[in-house]
């Protein structure tokens, strides 16, 4: 029987009210908690979005992105085949998973959900439009800003909740090619709108409250994306570059993470000078096959194992077996690179010694190299160590990081090309459409003149003049060229717990350095038989019977014209830059010798007799060509 009537307040921006089920997963306390509701197919579309449908989701800091991109082939492709064929066959999706974001007026999340308090005649309207009893009592003030609980006065694991649409966005974080495959179905089969689907919607509410946590960046949507991450390391595996933006837990993620953050930077600033990130503009967010696209400058995943090498030494932290020496030598690197100890010391914490000897007391190797094979333990630590680590990296290292990129010659251009065609101006429909991926760029479509206009500048001369930027400069611009050129320069500078080093000591070196090589560059550019030097293809003798020969680059970091992406490699190319700059004067590079030697073998046969002496030659013509090269330099 329907309720006394009251004045009507507009409740048009609320969600329909849903019947829940209270559950918990873990601890009764500190476990996950879920509202588990039914609803209907047209519900489900009416009160619930994917990620990637959130207004402006493309001006969003990359540390509040949480989901991969909806595969619509993968949705339609679920609708057509599993859905709407066969009506006699028994069908069944787990239940979606979805989580509620708070969100301020613009649309964006907000680390918090805040108190709220909801006045009686909305309330009473909620009541009498749907019906709900006085069986059921509302939260008259909750830690969740526009969320209203209406729970059953004789069990609250059951009660009915409803939000509002402008202050929450109920996200599907997990299911959503299931909740899309469903309403592309519905749009054919209408009675599909009609069926029931089961949703489990995170209560995050008790992790959210506000309370003192030396760690400031467990907000709302950190734990969301945690969460998502768990789930897809037991499901099917999300992208690499997506696992990389959404991983909280490792170092090497969270540096990643940081250096293309833009918070709320205000675009109107177009002096990239000022930029503490790496525009997104230039980021491949994909990079497939792991590597970056030339139209792009860099890429996550590209980024991503540039930190690895140069300040990690190639270590996979998520890998590192559970043996003293693994440890040990993990510790040693961390304290060397990023000079924790103290920190933790100050804080009034256990020494980071007296926490590695502490996890490791109990583990008895008595024979380190057989531990180290037959080890499936991984080792683990407490996360707040990555989060000093990322803080460390941008106390000391970031500034000079992002200097490479801005300032060095090859990377630089790419800042002015975008400047020059307006990216970096948030008035201008390229600077949308330019921080797109490439599969949602496609997927525009009823575009006006001017958008029209924007996205074809963006395709036809941005895209080009980076791809022609990139192929002219590949050894610098590749995978590998980024971390030769980043160990180059900050391997010089890891002892940071010197109390003389300083960020500003390491910025004015990496200038310095910088500096010298825009001098080389600038001198390649303006001589033509310099020019293409760093490319695969650059011949240092044209008379030479064989490619080693003739192609500088062959047999130092490439094979038949294509680059070997391996350690030696890379360090033959840091080889190479060090010679360049007086760094190093060593003529003979045993590992170029020996690739060569190798190539040698692979051309004339294992039995070879002179691959030996025949790679000595080679590598001395190729030294004799970079003393030339170095001195034509100087003179200039």
């Amino acid at each position: 029987m329907a309720l006394p009537t009251v004045k009507n307040k507009d409740i048009t921006k609320y969600s329909q009210p849903y019947f829940y089920k209270y559950n918990k997963f873990g601890d009764k306390d500190k476990g996950l908690h879920s509202f588990s509701i039914e609803l209907s197919v047209k519900q489900l579309e009416t009160d619930f979005i994917i990620f990637q449908e959130i207004k402006e989701i493309e001006h969003w800091p990359i540390s509040q992105l949480i989901q991969r991109e909806l595969d619509i082939n993968r949705s339609n492709q679920i609708a057509k085949s599993y859905l709407l064929q066969n009506e006699e066959r028994l069908k069944m999706f787990p239940p979606l998973t979805v989580a509620l974001i708070p969100v301020d007026n613009e649309g964006k999340p907000l680390r918090e959900y805040g108190d709220g308090i909801v006045d009686n005649e909305i309330i009473e309207t909620i009541r009498n439009r749907y019906e709900i009893g006085k069986d059921f009592e509302w939260e008259k003030k909750s830690s969740l800003n526009g969320l209203l609980n209406f729970t059953h006065k004789e069990s609250d694991i059951f009660g009915n909740i409803i939000w509002d649409k402008s202050k929450i966005h109920a996200v599907v974080i997990d299911g959503q090619h299931r909740m899309k495959a469903l309403l592309k179905a519905s749009i054919e089969e209408k009675s599909i709108y009609d069926w029931l689907l089961s949703i489990n919607i995170i209560d995050l509410h008790k992790y959210i409250s506000i309370r003192d946590n030396y760690i400031e960046s467990k907000d709302v949507v950190y734990y969301v994306r945690d969460i998502f991450m768990d789930m897809n390391n037991t499901s099917v595996a999300v992208d690499l570059s997506k696992r990389i933006l959404i991983n909280n837990n490792n170092p090497i993620c969270l540096i990643t993470q940081d250096l293309v953050e833009e918070g709320d930077f205000d675009w109107n600033e177009s002096d990239y000078s000022k930029f503490n990130f790496i525009p997104p503009q230039l980021i491949d967010w994909n990079c497939k096959g792991g590597k970056h696209e030339l139209k792009k400058m860099t890429g996550i995943i590209t980024l991503s194992q540039v930190i690895e090498f140069a300040f990690f030494d190639s270590k996979d932290i998520d890998k590192i077996k559970n043996t003293k020496k693994n440890i040990k030598n993990w510790r040693d690197l961390i304290e060397s690179t990023f000079s924790i100890e103290k920190i933790l010391v100050t804080d009034g914490k256990i020494s980071f010694n007296e926490y590695i000897e502490s996890y490791y007391s109990d583990i008895v190797d008595e024979d380190e190299e057989d531990a180290d094979e037959s080890s499936e333990i991984l080792f683990q630590y407490d996360n707040e160590i990555n989060l000093l680590i990322r803080d460390q990296f941008n106390n000391f290292y970031k500034t000079s990081f992002l200097a490479v990129y801005s300032s060095m010659s090859p990377f630089a251009k790419n800042y002015t090309i975008a400047k020059e065609l307006n990216l970096f101006n948030n008035k201008d429909n390229i600077f949308r459409f330019s921080r797109m991926t490439d599969k949602k760029l496609k997927s525009l479509s009823e575009l006006d003149n001017i958008e029209k206009v924007s996205k074809t500048k963006l395709e036809k001369e941005f895209n080009p003049k980076i791809s022609e930027l990139s192929e002219n400069n590949f050894i610098l611009i590749s995978v590998m060229g980024q971390k030769a050129i980043m160990r180059f320069i900050f391997k010089h500078f890891m002892a940071i717990n010197d109390d003389r080093q300083s960020d500003d000591k390491i910025l004015n070196s990496t200038k310095i350095i910088i500096s010298k090589f825009n001098k080389f560059y600038d001198f390649l550019q303006s001589t033509p038989k310099y020019k293409s030097f760093f490319q695969l293809s650059h011949v240092m003798n044209h008379k030479g019977e064989i490619v080693l020969e003739q192609n500088f680059w062959e047999g130092i970091i490439s094979k038949n014209n294509t680059i070997i992406y391996n350690k030696s490699g890379m360090d033959s190319l840091i080889y190479i830059l060090e010679f360049i700059f007086d760094i190093k004067e060593e003529k003979e590079n045993k590992a170029i010798i020996k690739r060569i030697e190798g190539i040698l073998k692979g051309l004339y046969g294992k039995e070879y007799s002179k691959a030996t002496e025949e790679s000595i030659r080679i590598n001395k013509a190729k030294i004799d060509y970079l003393i030339k090269l170095r001195k034509d330099f100087k003179v200039a």
